[in-house]
């Protein structure tokens, strides 16, 4: 009986190698070589006969794998994938082990990027830029490739716009409209925004022109209307407010005629606006004492004494422009001194006049 036995690698399922020099006569296993088949294969290569090379994809700088079935050993390089790290990650996927995704903003309806550096195969969608489109243009621009500069209509002190569309971040300088700022504002365009933002839709510009007329007409008419309604109103309730006003009035004056105020003069006496005319009186006004003895001077005069005035002695029998002063003579407004009625009342007995009962 050998003392030796073939190597277990010798290929075959029985393993069965030469009796004498101990050679495997039907080869060695994948991944084993040598005429016993007891080495493995060198770095880089695997399988049958050691004659497959391992992936250039392999990890490593001499992409060493697995002698036997050829998987690398230390994993694949950014952007493979499978045992032997020979095929490209997925469409929209990328990088290590081909766990990541392509940015949304990657041009294209597949969002395809390259498989290593995620790098979008077809460039970025309008607004975005950089290797992998994720980041928005720079303040000022816009659209495809950002090549487009926000227009300088737009407000504000950078002139800012949407970074995909160019719309105004902070809307048109005066005197220009639209979505981009570029169209400057006439009468014709302010008039047909103001009707198509009132009324939710457009229509043509002279009949807009002549409803926003008409709306004014007939606005001024209805607050004309109002305003004359208003002071109507007003003048109405001033004029009832008076009405009762001079009704209060006449019974106040009624009351006095009828004595209803205390008598302010004791004696029969007569008073103008310089002094007391005739008689005794103990009421005082504003130019003295009312009716105190006979010896007061007026404008030509002692009135009720010798003294000459312009028509005579005014209290002997002379005559004045209304007759004598201080006898039964009629006055423009009655005798003076009796009981006759003048525009105020009797001047001499218990009557009130305009400053004071007399």
């Amino acid at each position: 009986m050998c003392a030796r036995s073939c190597s277990v690698h010798c290929g075959g399922s029985d393993n069965k190698c030469h009796h004498v020099h101990g050679s495997c006569g039907r080869g060695c296993d994948a991944g084993y070589i040598g005429s016993l088949c007891d080495h493995e294969c060198s770095s880089g290569s695997y399988g049958e006969g050691c004659k497959q090379p391992c992936s250039k994809h392999c990890v490593g700088q001499d992409n060493s794998c697995d002698h036997v079935y050829g998987t690398c050993d230390l994993g694949c390089d950014p952007g493979f994938q499978d045992f032997h790290c020979t095929q490209k990650c997925d469409p929209g996927y990328c990088g290590k082990d081909c766990i990541m995704t392509c940015s949304e903003f990657c041009g294209g309806n597949n969002t395809s990027c390259h498989h290593v550096n995620g790098s979008c195969d077809l460039g970025c969608l309008p607004g975005y830029q950089s290797v992998l489109c994720v980041q928005e243009c720079d303040s000022g621009y816009y659209g495809e490739g950002c090549m487009m500069t926000c227009s300088e209509n737009c407000a504000g002190t950078n002139a800012s716009c949407h970074h995909v569309n160019g719309t105004c971040d902070h809307g048109c300088l005066p005197g220009y409209q639209g979505a981009l700022c570029l169209q400057a504002i006439t009468l014709e365009a302010k008039v047909e925004s103001s009707f198509f933002n009132f009324f939710g839709f457009r229509v043509p510009t002279f009949l807009s022109i002549a409803v926003v007329v008409g709306v004014v007409c007939i606005t001024a008419v209805v607050v004309a209307v109002s305003v004359c309604v208003i002071r109507r109103r007003k003048s109405s309730q001033q004029r009832l407010e008076q009405g009762k006003e001079n009704k209060a009035y006449d019974v106040l004056f009624i009351e006095r005629i009828n004595g209803i105020f205390e008598d302010n003069c004791q004696e029969t006496s007569m008073t103008t606006e310089y002094a007391d005319m005739c008689q005794e009186t103990s009421s005082t006004t504003e130019y003295g004492n009312m009716c105190q003895e006979t010896s007061s001077t007026t404008e030509y005069g002692n009135m009720c004494q010798d003294q000459t005035t312009e028509y005579g002695n005014m209290c002997e029998d002379q005559t004045t422009e209304y007759g004598n002063m201080c006898e039964d003579q009629t006055t423009e407004y009655g005798n003076m001194c009796e009981d006759q009625t003048t525009e105020y009342g009797n001047m001499c007995q218990d009557q009130t006049t305009e400053y004071a009962n007399m």
